[in-house]
């Protein structure tokens, strides 16, 4: 008797190792810590997920700004929510550098290096887009469309009110 419990104790630990473990994996894929995983480096910024939102205040995707203060280096994603995820649509982000070292209107210096195509529909996420801005702001853009018919629904972030503005000054 004693040597089927300790049999099925031992089955229970290892059972319990490999849930945390998955349930591990899944996190790290899902969440701000997936950086690596969008291609970004660096921190993400106080602020950042910011909420990409339709007329109706339903959240369709989540910019997500990262800074790299020992290369200068901001990083751009634009991440779709889970319900969204998997079925491709127009999803795009944007990130330029701001010739402005203080938040206000933005005089774009430099865009992205390598923007999000217009032409692609994404089904996950959109970027990762990077601007060396050290000792400048940045602005950022994010749109996502719920989906690819005639009659969607179009969501948007921006880092100004109605236009980008120079935000994350580094």
């Amino acid at each position: 008797m004693r040597g089927i419990r300790g049999t099925v104790r031992r089955l229970a630990v290892t059972a319990m190792a490999a849930l945390t473990l998955g349930g591990g994996l899944t996190f790290a894929t899902a969440g701000p810590a997936a950086a690596g995983g969008w291609g970004c480096s660096g921190s993400e910024v106080s602020g950042s997920p910011y909420a990409v939102k339709d007329d109706n205040g339903n959240v369709f995707s989540w910019a997500h700004l990262y800074y790299d203060s020992s290369s200068g280096q901001n990083c751009a994603v634009n991440v779709k929510v889970p319900a969204l995820s998997g079925t491709p649509s127009w999803t795009y982000v944007h990130l330029a550098t701001c010739a402005e070292t203080s938040p206000g209107n933005c005089t774009s210096t430099q865009a992205d290096d390598d923007p999000t195509d217009f032409s692609k529909r994404y089904s996950q996420y959109a970027g990762p887009v990077r601007v060396n801005a050290q000792g400048h702001c940045v602005s950022l853009w994010a749109e996502t469309y719920d989906n690819d018919t005639s009659n969607r629904i179009h969501a948007w972030y921006w880092s100004g009110q109605f236009a980008p503005e120079a935000f994350h000054c580094g």
